[in-house]
């Protein structure tokens, strides 16, 4: 029964798969205590199901319930429990809770290390969701350190054409893409995909992660004719295999809609950003760092509208959540400052747009560095502010930091 469900999952028709998995811990709860491993299993497997589908509430619940009989039975250090603790994390992580998810990843790896070695695709695996998780909270030298270390240990173990390897070459890429160094992110992103297009199905996930990444560089670099067919892949490969009200495909829905805005197509990003709001909102509420990201995109939109009440209203919304979650010392509550303090330019507030973007501007410039492009972002915008007041000499050095950032780049 079970192997059936697997099969489904695998195959992407979820629906009967989760009836199988439903039905076999059914009787498995007839057959045995409550304490056995087979119960345990079959609470991993409904587990691992809500999670795909983003019912992490759900998920957690049974993850929670497997990882409880394995203690009561299991050596504290068997691999059971690390994969338990693994998946417990992984669902704080989706929910935006970094910090608790990090120490169970940390517990998860002790237990690995003990029990199957360094050297092992499960050590490999917590590691870089160890370097996922360090990578929200923007510390991305951590980050980038966990990642290479399990693209070591799969590429060793698995061969350079895996889907594991693939995925580590890939999660590289964005930590450099993060870290403001897009040049050293691009062979990694192309590599994978290379990979992936070879080994995986064509309307693989990872292909459409793939895509995405790839396609973020080519629109810094302005390349949109090249972006654009990217992103409507993956959006096709995450609609076919998730559906319309899938995390995933938010994601694609939230991308194509900020390349129809630089774009100036405000009329065609609008309902792509509200359809990626309404999901997110659905799957991780309305205070999750993912559903900051598109307030603060389409607060960005209706600022261009000139709608600036509902800008406004988008945009304190977005620094609410954003320090509450990920507290003031973020790349991504700098970011909502930084829009926040040019609205406010735009409106002749000055003060208050002083007060954002050097409130900004010491963020970024400790968390990202004082040479990264967000940081000359910044700089540029205050520069200008105090052009706006006569305040020349004020400016000057700004803006001549933010030119020998740009030679830089």
């Amino acid at each position: 029964m079970n192997e059936t469900a697997y099969y489904l999952q695998e195959k992407n028709d979820y629906s009967p798969a989760l009836t199988l998995f439903q039905q076999s811990l059914s009787l498995r709860e007839k057959l045995f205590n409550h304490d056995h491993l087979a119960i345990a299993l079959s609470l991993n497997n409904l587990a691992s199901w809500h999670d795909i589908q983003g019912n992490f509430d759900q998920a957690l619940s049974f993850y929670e319930k497997a990882l409880a009989i394995n203690k009561k039975i299991l050596d504290k250090n068997n691999p059971r429990i690390a994969s338990n603790l693994n998946n417990i994390a992984a669902i704080y992580e989706s929910q935006g809770l970094y910090n608790k998810a990090i120490a169970i990843y940390q517990q998860a790896l002790k237990i690995q290390q003990k029990s199957v070695g360094e050297y092992h695709t499960d050590t490999a695996l917590t590691l870089g969701n160890l370097a996922f998780a360090y990578h929200h909270l923007a510390n991305y030298s951590k980050a980038l350190s966990y990642y290479q270390k399990a693209l070591n240990i799969n590429q060793k173990l698995l061969g350079l054409e895996h889907p594991n390897t693939s995925s580590n070459l890939n999660s590289i890429g964005v930590a450099y893409l993060a870290m403001g160094l897009p040049k050293k992110a691009v062979p990694f992103f192309q590599q994978a995909l290379a990979i992936q297009e070879k080994i995986l199905p064509k309307n693989s996930p990872d292909i459409a992660l793939s895509l995405d990444n790839l396609a973020d560089i080519y629109y810094d670099q302005g390349l949109y004719e090249l972006v654009l067919p990217m992103y409507q892949r993956s959006l096709e490969i995450n609609q076919k295999i998730f559906g319309n009200e899938h995390l995933d495909t938010a994601s694609s829905f939230h991308a194509l809609a900020t390349l129809y805005y630089t774009q100036a197509d405000y009329q065609k990003a609008l309902p792509l950003y509200q359809q990626a709001l309404k999901i997110r909102e659905a799957r991780l509420g309305s205070e999750h760092v993912e559903t900051a990201k598109i307030l603060n995109d389409l607060a960005l939109l209706y600022d261009k509208l000139d709608e600036t009440e509902i800008a406004l209203q988008l945009f304190n919304q977005a620094l609410a959540i954003r320090e509450k979650q990920l507290g003031l010392n973020h790349p991504s509550t700098a970011s909502t400052l930084n829009d926040l303090g040019l609205l406010h330019y735009k409106q002749n507030n000055y003060q208050q747009a002083l007060t954002l973007l050097k409130q900004a501007l010491a963020i970024r410039e400790k968390i990202l560095g004082k040479t990264h492009p967000d940081t000359a972002f910044t700089l540029t915008h205050l520069g200008k502010l105090y052009q706006a007041q006569g305040l020349y000499s004020q400016a000057l050095p700004l803006l001549k930091k933010y030119h020998r950032i740009l030679i830089l780049h």
